[in-house]
């Protein structure tokens, strides 16, 4: 199971590398700290990836903070995690 500690650590990660940033905290705004479009599809295909869920663009673009995505991720990772025991 994935937490929130987890989640955040990653995305602090990834923000601070695609963002080319040393300094990122979890109420920061992905767009208002210089994300653009092609770097949210970056950071969005890392999500997939590492999580197994998929957060959409204009998803992504209602919870922009990193705080609000790492709930997100849990959020869906909870869905699919009880989708998949229905299927059992």
């Amino acid at each position: 199971m994935t937490d929130l500690p987890t989640v955040l650590a990653q995305l602090t990660t990834w923000w601070c590398e695609i963002l080319d940033r040393s300094d990122v905290a979890a109420g920061d705004n992905f767009l208002e700290q210089g994300g653009q479009s092609m770097q949210i599809v970056v950071l969005l295909g890392h999500i997939e990836a590492r999580f197994g869920v998929t957060i959409g663009f204009g998803e992504f673009l209602e919870c922009q903070t990193m705080e609000q995505l790492a709930e997100r991720i849990l959020e869906r990772h909870r869905e699919a995690s009880a989708s998949a025991s229905l299927i059992v």
